[in-house]
């Protein structure tokens, strides 16, 4: 639900905090109530995939919040033995909501962590909304990727016995410092792939498109983020299906 009540408090909860790239050279390339139409279809669409979320079992709340060009989404579990589930969960959301962007010309940037967690009218506080902030736009690409503590919820769900393989992609994502930090990223190019073949396409052909009618002029500082993000998808896109994420 898109209004969550006055206050949110928990001691876990996924969080998911998005920045969409390329807004101010979108917004000179088309009338602002075209872009404003663009956002809210958007947003409209994840209240859809939140309310779905939320609608588990394993769900106690799946709340998001949009401000300027950033959106904060967050999955909060009933008990503790429903963390792993909300993880996945998190993760089917934003693997649709960052390619239904995508197509759409709103292109994100982004990491997911996992922590303790508080919203109130006023403030939006806790250790998975800080390491998400200190990480989401590190990154040097089109996509989201897990913080730390996403990441060692992974690797223990794996060793739990979860197949992370059919979710998430492990990753050395670039880093904006020209370093790379290995972790585990959604993997929306598979479910981009496995959406645009109901419509006799592909993935990369729907993604190209965008580019090609979003994005205008690509300067010098930011080619590598198109680069970087179509090098990630190569790599989903062409591993085999048993095995996309090794």
């Amino acid at each position: 639900m898109a209004n969550p009540d006055p206050t949110i408090q928990s001691d876990f909860a996924v969080v998911a905090l998005l920045d969409a790239l390329g807004t101010k050279g979108l917004l000179s390339r088309s009338a602002p109530d075209g872009l404003l139409k663009t956002w809210q279809t958007l947003l409209a669409v994840l209240e859809g995939l939140c309310n779905e979320v939320e609608a588990s079992k394993a769900t106690e709340a799946c709340t998001f919040l949009a401000f300027s060009d950033t959106i904060l989404i967050t999955v909060i579990p009933i008990s503790e033995t429903d963390q792993p589930e909300c993880l996945t969960l998190m993760h089917d959301l934003l693997q649709r909501f960052i390619w239904h962007a995508f197509v759409n010309g709103v292109y994100f940037r982004g990491a997911f962590s996992t922590g303790r967690f508080i919203q109130s009218a006023f403030r939006v506080i806790g250790e998975s909304l800080e390491e998400a902030a200190e990480c989401y736009e590190q990154a040097n690409w089109m996509g989201v990727m897990a913080t730390p503590s996403a990441n060692h919820l992974i690797e223990q769900m794996a060793l739990d016995g979860w197949s992370m393989q059919k979710s998430f992609v492990k990753q050395d994502v670039p880093l904006r410092s020209n370093k790379r930090y290995d972790t585990w990223a959604v993997n929306w190019p598979k479910y981009a792939d496995d959406e645009a073949e109901t419509e006799n396409s592909s993935g990369k052909s729907k993604l190209l498109r965008s580019f090609r009618a979003y994005s205008g002029a690509i300067s010098p500082s930011v080619a590598d983020k198109y680069a970087n993000t179509l090098a990630f998808a190569h790599k989903v896109w062409q591993a085999p299906s048993s095995d996309s994420q090794s």
